[in-house]
């Protein structure tokens, strides 16, 4: 366990607020996030006292309910049947155990073992160090194309504070070849870690030309500690527990017939598995008549990154299309989907984007540019949707936030009750479909997280009304300027 996870999770159980303990110990909040975030040790030099001062902190504001909680999760004696004093000692004792332990590991290189070639690291390496030993066995690597293999654990290949296989994906792109990964999950496990289940989906479709990820469901229900990431031909590293100490281990293995007879046996256990999310053109989702049974559905959730039409009367559509000539192309647009209960979340970077130099999505085609007169009339008809309709909804947020940061070619996602799609206008022809229900109605929990999303990282009701309405007085004032 890190001395960061141990302080997150004390924080967490009791329900007290980093912000409390930087004012207690003194600290600058960032300081304290560091340390939460893994980024840094404290410094015990100037403050020799630190871990009784958060001890002190507990137990002046954590309640019995709190107490219990960080006993039963942490292994401690019951904090709560203790006096003012042993509740004190007892945490700073524990902090005091687990900070020393990691920074014993860190000046030891983090290396507990290394025999042929097999590399056990301590738990309390930092990411640089794990780098380091898949560095050495990628660099052996003549094939031009990796294919890597996830097992049971999207969220720590995926954490900011480790971020093993962001980095992987980094030395691959330097070494100029292509990576395939396998990411086989546990759906019932992703469940609770929704946010970054889902982050990790959005991004596996952020397709390059050295890059594709393949997500399937497996169930690990006897294994459910087993977690692993095998490279072909290169390496395998598990995580692994002592039994004894609990404590935690990364085990890196260049044994070729170990490494061969892991990936080809979880390889093969998906072989006839339908991925969670499948990369597929246009012409083959029309062939599934996919576009019908999502378009005569209910109750549509939108996560856009570009702007598209949203609502538009009548004539003012016949307007657009007329525009771009494409009137006579687009007799999807007549079927009446406007009218349909829909509540949408749109990046605020494509609607400035939109709003400013008339970027927009026609019906699934190219980004095109709508003159600002047309502009001025299609945000008019949204706004005027707003006010009439209960059941359209219109969520901006922040590009960054804590939910999901907006990237360059990330999807826009789109969900039925039944069914979900993506497609990235960077490549145009190229869609993901979502072939779990499972998953679907996950990423409806998803979409409401981000409607949701705290003041300071969204607009929504009067707001969005009110920030529209702002920049159809500024789009007049342009067209005024340039008549």
């Amino acid at each position: 366990m890190l001395f960061g996870d141990t302080l997150h999770d004390m924080l967490d159980y009791t329900g007290l607020k980093s912000t409390h303990l930087a004012r207690e110990l003194g600290y600058d909040v960032s300081y304290i996030s560091r340390w939460i975030n893994n980024e840094k040790l404290p410094s015990m030099k100037n403050n020799s006292d630190l871990f009784h001062q958060i001890g002190r902190f507990f137990v002046d504001n954590a309640d019995e309910q709190g107490f219990r909680m960080i006993s039963d999760r942490l292994g401690l004696n019951e904090l709560s049947e203790l006096s003012y004093e042993e509740k004190e000692k007892t945490i700073a004792s524990f902090l005091n155990e687990i900070y020393n332990a990691q920074k014993a590991s860190l000046e030891n290189g983090g290396i507990s073992g290394r025999d042929g070639n097999n590399c056990l690291l301590s738990r309390y390496v930092e990411p640089e160090q794990i780098l380091t030993e898949i560095r050495r066995s990628l660099s052996q690597l003549k094939d031009k194309q990796e294919n890597i293999i996830v097992y049971n654990t999207i969220i720590d290949y995926l954490r900011d504070n480790i971020g093993i296989l962001h980095e992987i994906l980094k030395l691959v792109e330097d070494a100029n070849r292509r990576l395939v990964v396998i990411q086989i999950v546990d759906m019932e496990r992703m469940k609770k870690n929704l946010d970054m289940f889902c982050q990790a989906v959005v991004y596996s479709m952020m397709d390059t030309n050295r890059f594709m990820v393949k997500m399937y469901e497996g169930s690990f229900r006897d294994e459910s500690n087993v977690e692993m990431l095998v490279v072909r031909e290169c390496l395998m590293m598990r995580k692994l527990t002592d039994p004894f100490t609990n404590g935690r281990f990364y085990l890196i293995s260049n044994e070729m017939s170990v490494i061969r007879d892991y990936y080809f046996g979880m390889r093969n256990s998906v072989q006839n598995k339908n991925p969670l999310v499948e990369k597929i053109t246009s012409a083959e989702l029309g062939k599934e008549n996919y576009f019908v049974n999502y378009l005569f559905q209910w109750g549509f959730r939108h996560i856009l990154t570009v702007m598209h039409l949203l609502y538009a009367e009548q004539d003012t559509l016949d307007a657009i299309l007329e525009e771009q000539g494409t009137y006579d192309k687009n007799p999807s647009f007549k079927i009446g989907m406007f009218n349909a209960e829909k509540s949408v979340v749109i990046f605020k970077k494509p609607i400035l984007q939109y709003i400013y130099e008339g970027d927009i999505n026609l019906q699934g085609g190219d980004v095109a540019k709508i003159s600002i007169k047309l502009r001025i009339r299609h945000l008019t008809d949204i706004i005027n949707r707003l006010k009439s309709f209960s059941g359209f909804k219109l969520t901006i947020i922040e590009d960054t936030n804590p939910v999901l940061n907006y990237a360059p070619g990330m999807p826009s996602i789109y969900l039925g009750n039944r069914t979900g799609h993506a497609t990235s206008y960077t490549t145009i022809d190229d869609s993901y479909i979502f072939r779990s229900l499972e998953l679907i109605y996950l990423f409806r929990e998803y979409h409401k997280k981000l409607e949701n999303l705290a003041d300071s990282f969204a607009m929504r009701g009067q707001d969005v009304i009110d920030f529209l309405s702002n920049s159809i007085n500024f789009l007049k004032l342009l067209d005024k300027k340039e008549q």
